[in-house]
């Protein structure tokens, strides 16, 4: 049964633990506690980063949570099997695993040192108030010699095993009160193991480095604001190559299609060349034919019209001679049909027979011998 009252003051002391008053008073100051200086939801870095009234506000509230726990508690166990040292310690323990992860700040809190000490006083009142003191004179000590708090909490945590150890040697309560009081020191010393690192490398921060927390805010709150404006410029520059490489393209494709252009009203015009060059031999080779047509045309008429001429040439000098001849023929018929005009008509046709055979040269048409026969002339002979 004891075990189970263990684990319900562990339960209690968590929720209160929870409770993240170092966080609370950053929101309120517009800025989340992890993300400056150390990064820790603690007195110390509350201190350092948003001043000393801060910084009391949190310890106060960090031990306020702490106490409150123990005394529900302790009102809650109090008539039962379990001692009320059992009941601080488990309980305290219990608001500094709180404090240290809380499950709704996905456990990343603090370091426990300001619920550890509120532990300590709630322990040592009334019975054990040797070991409040013992526990502030080291602290005190060691801050104000090293100038190292985290140096003076680890020397408390320390104090306060090392007293229990002794203190309680002997009682019936002794096993559970070392091992609640070991799990205080381990957590100290496991949460501030940077700090031990430091420590060593002679890189830890010291108390009254930053004597103007307000400067710090100032001077975290000038690196944001340079960070956010590096971004942005970067952001800006970014934004301007983009810009510049649209531009580019835009133009290369202004010039691709200039080009283009370029190309195609070459082409038209090569081909509009062309086309007239073609229309020109057409109308070269045209005109050729044209030509030539028109000589054999000429040459045909002025072959013809020689032709013609010739035709007409020898026609009438057939026809003069035929002219001559008949005439000649007509008047020697004459003076051959007048002598002969009373002989019969067998003498008329020997007449004519004789006249057809005049001219070996020249044969007249059988119209033409008929034509001058049958002539008025002749039949009145």
């Amino acid at each position: 049964m004891i075990a189970v009252f263990i684990a319900l003051c562990l339960v209690v002391g968590y929720i209160f633990g929870c409770f993240s008053t170092a966080y609370v008073v950053g929101k309120i100051n517009k800025i989340d506690i992890r993300e400056h200086g150390s990064q820790n939801a603690g007195t110390t870095n509350t201190i350092r980063t948003l001043g000393k009234k801060a910084g009391i506000v949190v310890f106060l509230g960090d031990c306020i949570k702490a106490v409150l726990a123990m005394l529900i508690m302790f009102l809650a166990l109090q008539n039962t099997e379990l001692d009320i040292e059992t009941i601080k310690l488990a309980t305290g323990f219990g608001a500094v695993l709180g404090h240290n992860f809380p499950f709704w700040l996905n456990f990343k809190g603090g370091k426990g040192i300001a619920v550890t000490g509120a532990v300590i006083i709630a322990f040592s009142m009334p019975n054990h108030i040797v070991c409040f003191f013992v526990c502030l004179i080291l602290f005190v000590g060691f801050v104000k010699i090293t100038k190292y708090v985290s140096l003076g909490s680890l020397s408390v945590v320390t104090a306060f095993l090392a007293y229990n150890v002794i203190v309680f040697n002997g009682d019936s309560n002794y096993v559970r009160i070392v091992i609640l009081t070991l799990a205080f020191t381990v957590s100290a010393f496991i949460m501030h193991r940077e700090n031990i690192k430091r420590l060593l490398n002679g890189t830890e921060n010291k108390t009254g480095q930053n004597k103007k927390p307000n400067n710090m805010m100032q001077n975290n709150n000038m690196q944001n604001m340079n960070n956010n404006m590096m971004q942005n410029n970067m952001q800006n520059m970014n934004n301007n190559m983009m810009q510049n490489n649209n531009m580019q393209n835009m133009n290369n494709m202004m010039q691709n299609n200039n080009m283009q252009n370029m190309n195609n009203n070459m082409m038209q015009n090569n081909n509009m060349q062309n086309m007239n060059n073609n229309m020109m031999q057409n109308n070269n080779m045209q005109n050729m034919n044209g030509n030539m047509m028109q000589n054999n045309n000429m040459q045909n008429m002025n072959g013809n019209v020689m032709q013609n001429n010739n035709g007409q040439s020898g026609d009438n000098n057939s026809r003069q001679t035929s002219g001559l001849y008949s005439t000649g023929y007509i008047n020697q018929i004459r003076a051959n049909l007048s002598k002969k005009a009373n002989k019969k008509d067998n003498d008329y046709y020997k007449a004519y027979d004789s006249y057809d055979t005049m001219d070996e040269t020249r044969e007249l048409s059988e119209n033409e011998i008929n034509e001058n026969y049958n002539s008025d002339y002749y039949k009145n002979i």
